[in-house]
C-alpha cells in the first residue's frame, strides 16, 4: 500500500495496525518526511521508499529544471536510506508529461542509473517506456550469471 505525504514512524505504524500483513511504500513528498528517511525506512513493514518528487518541489518551494537537478540530493538521500535499511531499492516520482517521450525516457533511465528500481507513472503511455528503461540489457543479464 502506497502511503502519500509519509512522515513520521506513528504515521507508518498506525496504518500497520489497521492492515497487518501488507507491503508498505511510504511516500516522501514533504521536507519532513525527508528529514525523518531513516526511520521512516526502517519502519515493519516497509518493502520500499517513494518519492513524490512534484509535491517535494512544492513543499520546499524549488522551482527545477526539465532534469530536476534540484532534486538530485533528495533522490541520493532516498536510496542511500532505502540501502542503509536493507529495503527494495525506491520508487522514483512521476514525469509530469504524457507526450513527451524523450523526457519520459531520460527521466526513467536517470532514475535507473540512480539505483532506483522502478518509477511511477501517471498515464498508461508512460508504462511501457518506463518498462523498457527498467528491463536489464543483455550486458546486465550476463554479468549476473554465476561465474562473471
Amino acid at each position: 500500500m502506497l502511503i502519500p505525504k509519509s512522515e513520521s514512524l506513528d504515521q507508518i505504524n498506525g496504518a500497520t495496525m489497521i492492515l497487518p500483513n501488507t507491503a508498505i511504500i511510504p511516500m516522501i513528498e514533504t521536507a519532513v518526511g525527508l528529514d525523518k528517511l531513516k526511520e521512516i525506512a526502517n519502519s515493519n513493514q516497509v518493502i520500499h521508499l517513494a518519492l513524490g518528487n512534484l509535491d517535494l518541489q512544492a513543499d520546499l518551494g524549488l522551482v527545477c529544471d526539465r532534469q530536476e537537478t534540484e532534486l538530485q540530493t533528495a533522490r541520493y538521500q532516498i536510496i542511500l536510506a532505502s540501502r542503509l535499511a536493507q529495503i527494495a531499492p525506491p520508487i522514483d516520482g512521476v514525469t509530469p508529461s504524457t507526450e513527451d517521450i524523450e523526457r519520459i525516457t531520460d527521466d526513467a533511465e536517470r532514475a535507473k542509473r540512480m539505483g532506483f528500481g522502478g518509477k511511477l507513472c501517471i498515464h498508461p503511455k508512460q508504462v511501457k517506456i518506463v518498462s523498457k528503461a527498467f528491463t536489464p540489457t543483455d550486458e546486465e543479464l550476463a554479468w549476473a550469471k554465476p561465474g562473471h
